[in-house]
């Protein structure tokens, strides 16, 4: 990957700094492990405490014959047939304490040990905009296509994952799309630059220089999302968005292109739907 010169009147770079373990030091990798931990638990926590609330079950339809595998357990239990999955209002509700915890318990971990926490200032030029919003539609037409063309041409084809087009089959009102696109298209991408390419790119590339900072905070930004189908797109698109925030020292262009490219997705399954 080529890593494009910087302003000198910009911000110094991640990896302009040593990165310490003491007291004084620059946060890093053991924050973000404590933040992304933080995160899994009171993501569950949450998931079990809206189960509490309601008479639903976690079971979802992410596979074909999702539905029909539904009533038959139901039909053999002695349950009334009836779709009984969380709420698509619900689930974004457990998004927030995920999201709490993973920015949080992050800070809240550099903050107690002492340790400058660079890389949380969300700015953007107009430069910023215009690149988020090129290289999310550039992302969406004609690479991650051509990418699983490869890999189909290559390995054959893929299982489909379903666990977005679950979500969106769940809309069903106006109020759902607004919550949908605010959840994944806005909140989402701005939670996620900070904490990948604000916080574990930042100490990636301060450990291991640009080129192996950002390849591995991309492969972590994909392999985190546990789809395996997935990991190939969702690793290119970290490597994009990794590398707009090196060139420029900002959060403002990942962030645009990231919400571009969910944006993008989420209008290509409604519109399908």
């Amino acid at each position: 990957m080529s890593m494009a010169p910087r302003d000198p009147g910009l911000p110094p770079p991640p990896g302009s700094v040593a990165t310490s373990f003491g007291p004084s030091g620059v946060w890093g990798l053991p924050e973000a492990g404590i933040g992304w931990i933080t995160a899994q638990v009171l993501a569950t926590a949450s998931v079990l405490a809206v189960l509490a609330v309601g008479d639903w079950s976690l079971y979802r339809t992410e596979r074909p014959g999702g539905n029909l595998g539904r009533a038959f357990g139901q039909l053999h239990t002695d349950q009334p047939l009836q779709d009984d999955t969380i709420p698509i209002l619900w689930q974004f509700a457990t998004f927030i304490p995920a999201w709490a915890g993973l920015l949080g318990a992050a800070w809240l971990a550099a903050y107690v040990a002492n340790r400058s926490r660079p890389g949380w200032k969300i700015t953007a030029t107009g430069g910023d905009v215009a690149e988020g919003l090129l290289a999310g539609v550039l992302l969406q037409i004609p690479i991650i296509p051509l990418l699983y063309y490869a890999i189909t041409e290559i390995f054959g084809e893929l299982a489909p994952t379903g666990r977005a087009l679950a979500l969106v089959d769940a809309v069903d009102s106006p109020i759902k799309v607004v919550a949908l696109f605010f959840a994944i298209a806005v909140a989402a991408p701005v939670v996620e630059e900070l904490f990948y390419r604000g916080l574990v790119q930042r100490a990636l590339v301060d450990r291991l220089g640009p080129v192996a900072g950002v390849s591995i905070a991309s492969l972590i930004f994909g392999a985190v999302h546990f789809s395996w189908t997935e990991l190939p797109a969702l690793t290119v698109v970290g490597l994009v968005l990794g590398w707009l925030y090196h060139r420029s020292g900002r959060l403002g262009a990942p962030i645009i292109a990231h919400m571009t490219f969910n944006a993008f997705t989420l209008a290509a399954l409604l519109a399908s739907a």
